[in-house]
């Protein structure tokens, strides 16, 4: 065991990829893509043991595969513009649509 941290609730495990797959009875391998990037993935199911996986909510870091890229994108300058360029903030929005129709739509409740 690596670390546990009792305010999140979680315990941080570390191991070789051997203990790791048999501790979870999953398999880890390394794989390569055909941009040349490499990484460790798992195939099969993670399995926890019975009397733990009604307090185990997930596993996580058994691979590191690459799932997701930023997608950024910059609107380009605008040359010209028929006017000043305005920014609002969402209370002015909201009162541009008359949002919300009622006073104080939460008075009285609790969450």
């Amino acid at each position: 065991m690596s670390q546990v941290d009792r305010a999140q609730h979680a315990v941080n495990l570390t191991g070789n990829a051997r203990d790791v797959s048999q501790a979870f009875q999953t398999y880890l391998e390394r794989y390569e893509q055909q941009d040349g990037v490499t990484y460790r993935g798992r195939t099969g199911a993670i399995h926890v043991p019975e009397d733990l996986a009604d307090l185990i909510v997930s596993v996580n870091g058994l691979d590191d595969r690459p799932v997701a890229r930023p997608k950024l994108r910059l609107r380009p300058p605008v040359a010209s513009h028929a006017g000043p360029i305005v920014n609002y903030t969402p209370q002015e929005i909201a009162k541009l649509y008359s949002f919300p129709t009622v006073a104080n739509p939460g008075q009285g409740q609790c969450i």
